[in-house]
């Protein structure tokens, strides 16, 4: 009888392994805010969850100018991954929310994710860095 105990407890731990493993259970989700609401540029903030295959990136992205400010997300493993938004003033500012998906398909997840605001010049190119953060998993 003891014996059938111990094999159950061992089955349902592994079963509850491998269904985390299947789902990708991810770590806490972690916050960012980059730039300021004072600057002319614009900022960006929200939360990023790493899961085992792929993160989840929810937040918004302001313009506080006529010009366009872009935030970029990035996860280094091979092949570099890397997911941008885009927020264009008209004459105010304007802001932008997102939620997409990141996919990372490594062993394990991605290590980090790199994150960039940008101001764009008029043909949409990054003209200037305003601020950079790292989420680490």
């Amino acid at each position: 009888m003891r014996k059938a105990a111990k094999s159950a407890a061992v089955m349902a731990g592994a079963t509850a392994l491998f269904a985390t493993m299947g789902t990708g259970t991810a770590n806490a989700a972690t916050d960012y805010y980059l730039g300021n609401n004072t600057t002319e540029a614009g900022y960006s903030f929200g939360s990023i969850d790493i899961f085992m295959r792929s993160s989840l990136i929810t937040g918004t992205v302001k313009s506080n100018t006529t010009g366009c400010a872009q935030v970029t997300f990035r996860a280094p493993e091979k092949p570099l991954l890397e997911e941008t938004r885009t927020a264009c003033g008209r004459g105010t500012g304007t802001s932008k929310g997102f939620e997409f998906t990141l996919p990372t398909n490594v062993d394990g997840g991605a290590s980090r994710i790199n994150i960039e605001l940008w101001t764009l010049d008029s043909k949409g190119d990054r003209y200037h860095l305003i601020d950079y953060g790292i989420v680490v998993r």
